[in-house]
């Protein structure tokens, strides 16, 4: 009797140490979109719905609310005990994701995290935009291009202007500049760091359809301008005469 007494005990013992509150993400949102925890999808939710994720370890999770429109609602969530914690999506604001559509139809390649001068996100144009052995402007020279992420849309007014008064037309900013593509007319030519925004964050990834040397909206020398090579996952910034034949692809900020 002791024995079988014994075995109860420790039974219940062993029930009572594997049968703790297991940790839980209570989700709810008010939007419709497709959850994904640490990029695994897990479920489509509607509008003020709501969905329960057990959670077997201690960590820190992300979760991403994917919403129809192409926007995404992103946090991270850390869990270090057996607990309930929930996550409201309606206090959390909409956002791009790198490698999503953009409001233009292109693609989303650069996010600064922040508003600002304007602007936060940079679209590139989709393939069938691209312009193919286009010159960037023989003889003409455009001192004050700049290099840097966020100076491609000044560049590119910079060189139409001197494209303009020099009476030249179909050149690499020209093309851009009047590009009208889902609805809106704010495309450029990028700058040499936001051309290699495009490279490390679309091509590499597939996305996009680059494979040839582009055109960026900085200019080197007065005869020469840089460029990046798409193709064969090179990548290689190097300068071009400006007469010479390269492709195009346009992006806007927004």
């Amino acid at each position: 009797m002791k024995k079988v007494l014994f075995c109860l005990i420790t039974v219940f013992v062993c029930v009572g140490l594997f049968a703790q509150p297991q940790s839980v993400i209570e989700v709810s949102t008010d939007v419709s979109g497709t959850l994904y925890l640490q990029d695994n999808e897990i479920a489509v939710l509607w509008a003020n719905g709501a969905y329960t994720i057990p959670i077997e370890r201690p960590g820190t999770y992300l979760l991403r609310l994917q919403l129809f429109s192409g926007m995404a609602k992103v946090t991270s969530v850390s869990i270090n005990t057996q607990s309930v914690t929930k996550v409201d999506f309606s206090t959390i604001a909409e956002s791009y994701l790198i490698g999503s559509i953009g409001p233009a139809g292109g693609i989303i390649f650069y996010d600064k995290g922040v508003f600002s001068d304007g602007w936060r996100y940079l679209e590139a144009a989709p393939i069938e935009t691209e312009f193919r052995r286009i010159e960037w402007g023989r003889g003409i020279n455009v001192p004050g291009t700049g290099i840097i992420i966020g100076s491609g849309r000044q560049n590119t007014e910079l060189i139409v202007a001197r494209l303009t008064q020099a009476k030249k037309t179909g050149r690499a900013a020209q093309l851009c500049a009047a590009l009208n593509f889902g609805e809106f007319a704010d495309w450029f030519l990028p700058s040499r760091d936001e051309l290699d925004l495009m490279y490390k964050n679309l091509s590499l990834k597939g996305l996009g359809g680059f494979r040839d040397t582009y055109w960026s909206s900085s200019q080197n020398r007065r005869k020469d301008a840089h460029v990046q090579d798409f193709g064969n996952k090179s990548g290689r910034q190097f300068t071009n005469n400006k007469f010479d034949a390269r492709s195009v692809r346009a992006i806007r900020s927004f």
